[in-house]
């Protein structure tokens, strides 16, 4: 384990170099006793500070089944605590220190006039140097990680990279006329700094080692704590300084930012070499555009696979429109084969009532016909009636005339 000598000061002082030697030397030596085993080779891996920071995190990510895998023999979380509790106080220290510069620019851009007048002139009158803003962030970071362990370039980038984002807060202040970026820095700054105050923090459980409090543990705590004082000093002060729209979204901002600083935080210790406290900064923004970058891969594949599948659907809809229709078409047919029945039967139907009723017409005319020829020699048979009775009358009279 790597000593703490004192420089004189009486505070005791890391070395983080002879810490990462004595693991890699523990690790040699490991190797060279497996390396004696019969029918065992293993080829050592680099220490962690030679290796690609995202390969790190990618290998980590995909697991292994080894209790402790190659990326984590030489980080932070195999330290002891002293270590790790000193390399966590100087990664936070040069994280805090970062935004109080970005908290300074953009309150100075804010709220000193002269600098106000100058920035509200720029970003009012043109857009674009607000997008020149943007890039420049992204661009500076890409420099920033590329050159990471380049002393002292890596802090002149470092510097030009908070002037770039302090701008770009500026700027978004100006376009919506809103303080809620001076806000957001100095909730993030003050969160920060209680993670500091509470990186050496000790928890023990009955039978086990005592351990560090987890970051995701003290980042919860430090917005809690945040959270409190910024609604507190909303009730006093805050309504002329951010609307209650914006300090809701900023606190929801805020719970989301610390969470995710927290959890990036966790990881990173399992991947850092005791040399690497002040790439931390670095890694953090590295992370944040990385995730970024996912999420809009992940959002533009979902959007392609929704068109695709409309796609498909649409075609799969049209071979369903063209079964259903040839399936229309076979019960329409079956439909007009039954209607065509229906009709003939109803036809023979139609033909035998009008069979019936000529049937019986013809009866009737029949009837009529026998009732008249009836009527007819009834009338006959009077008219002769009377005329034989006449006759006979006329003979009775002409017998008594000639009498």
């Amino acid at each position: 384990m790597a000593s703490t000598p004192n420089d004189g000061s009486g505070a005791a002082r890391i070395d983080f170099l002879r810490a990462e030697s004595a693991i890699v030397l523990d690790v040699d030596m490991n190797d060279a006793k497996v390396e004696q085993q019969p029918h065992q080779q293993q080829q050592r891996q680099p220490p962690n500070s030679r290796r690609d920071y995202v390969a790190r995190r990618m290998q980590l990510w995909e697991g292994n089944s080894d209790a402790v895998s190659d990326v984590e023999m030489g980080a932070i979380s195999q330290l002891p605590l002293p270590l790790q509790v000193a390399f966590r106080c100087k990664m936070l220290t040069i994280f805090a220190l970062q935004l109080l510069l970005v908290l300074a620019l953009v309150g100075l851009c804010a709220f000193y006039p002269p600098v106000n007048d100058v920035v509200a002139t720029a970003f009012q009158l043109k857009l674009g140097y607000l997008i020149a803003a943007a890039a420049a962030l992204v661009v500076l970071l890409v420099v920033l990680y590329v050159i990471r362990a380049l002393f002292p370039l890596n802090w002149l980038v470092l510097l030009l990279f908070t002037g770039a984002q302090a701008a770009l807060f500026a700027a978004l202040g100006v376009t919506f006329d809103t303080y809620v970026g001076v806000f957001n820095c100095g909730a993030s700054f003050c969160c920060v700094v209680i993670m500091l105050l509470l990186a050496g923090v000790r928890r023990r459980e009955p039978g086990e080692p005592p351990k560090l409090l987890s970051s995701v543990a003290a980042g919860l705590i430090a917005y809690v704590v945040v959270a409190l004082a910024a609604c507190a000093l909303y009730v006093r002060f805050g309504r002329a300084f951010v609307t209650p729209e914006g300090f809701a979204a900023s606190l929801a901002f805020q719970f989301a930012l610390i969470l995710w600083f927290a959890l990036d935080a966790a990881f990173m210790y399992r991947v850092m070499s005791p040399d690497e406290y002040m790439h931390g900064v670095i890694y953090f923004y590295t992370d944040m555009i990385l995730l970024t970058v996912v999420c809009v891969a992940a959002v533009v594949a979902a959007l392609l696979s929704d068109e695709s599948s409309e796609s498909e659907g649409s075609d799969s809809g049209d071979e369903n429109e063209e079964d259903e229709e040839s399936e229309g078409d076979e019960e329409g047919k079956e439909e007009d084969k039954k209607d065509e029945k229906e009709d003939k039967k109803e036809d023979k139907k139609v033909k035998k009532e009008d069979k019936k009723y000529k049937k019986h017409k013809k009866h009737k005319k029949g009837e009529k016909r026998k009732k008249n020829r009836r009527d007819e020699q009834l009338d006959g048979s009077e008219l002769l009636a009377s005329i034989q009775a006449k006759g006979s009358a006329a003979f009775d009279y002409l017998e008594m005339q000639r009498a």
